[in-house]
């Protein structure tokens, strides 16, 4: 079995860091960028199994950067990871195209549960309504 491919977004290099820590070498990570343009430019080049996207960075945000690199690389999944609780991000971030959200701070519980779940085509964090 192929090693599912990542792609890490988060304008802070510590918590890009953090991340990949999480992920404990289970993953392949081919790209590890500080903002939404980067993140499309590298959903476009490499078409991971996944990209773990913030919402909060300079230039393009999370939100539309969630919705270009699904044009761009539709088998794409996305997660996001924020430090945004409220429910309003999370409704929009299954809006803008994401299968999983996961709060900043829960990372190191909710983080590789979350990509396991999206790599089986399920959906992760979406609030009951």
């Amino acid at each position: 079995m192929n090693t599912p491919r990542l792609v890490i977004v988060d304008d802070s290099a510590l918590m890009r860091q953090a991340i990949e820590m999480v992920l404990d070498c289970q993953y392949e990570v081919v790209a590890s960028v500080p903002d939404g343009e980067g993140a499309v430019t590298a959903a476009a080049r490499f078409a991971p199994e996944l990209v773990l996207l913030d919402i909060s960075m300079p230039g393009v945000n999370g939100f539309e950067a969630a919705r270009q690199i699904k044009l761009a690389s539709p088998v794409t999944s996305i997660i996001f990871v924020s430090e945004h609780e409220r429910k309003s991000y999370v409704d929009a971030g299954f809006l803008a195209g994401a299968s999983g959200y996961v709060f900043k701070n829960q990372i190191a519980s909710d983080l590789a549960p979350a990509i396991r779940t999206v790599l089986a085509g399920k959906e992760f964090g979406r609030p009951v309504t």
